[in-house]
């Protein structure tokens, strides 16, 4: 298994996530995208640090707050 996509969502007091991506390989960090689907709260940024053979984290630089941050990813190799 080569592609994968799914949701993610940081809840409120956190500023990362750890996904599990179910892929047979590594991927590469070019070939991971994330797209945020709310304004994500009291954060304003995001990253994707982490990238192992099953998970990659979507970071946030502050919790959310009540509303979450919630996102999308895919990867496709």
């Amino acid at each position: 298994k080569t592609e994968n996509s799914g949701a993610a969502v940081i809840a409120d007091g956190s500023t990362s996530i750890v996904v599990t991506h179910e892929l047979n390989i590594t991927p590469s960090i070019s070939n991971i995208s994330v797209t945020p689907t709310n304004n994500l709260g009291n954060a304003t940024k995001f990253w994707i640090s982490n990238i192992t053979s099953s998970q990659f984290t979507i970071n946030i630089n502050v919790a959310p707050g009540s509303s979450t941050a919630t996102f999308v990813w895919r990867i496709n190799n």
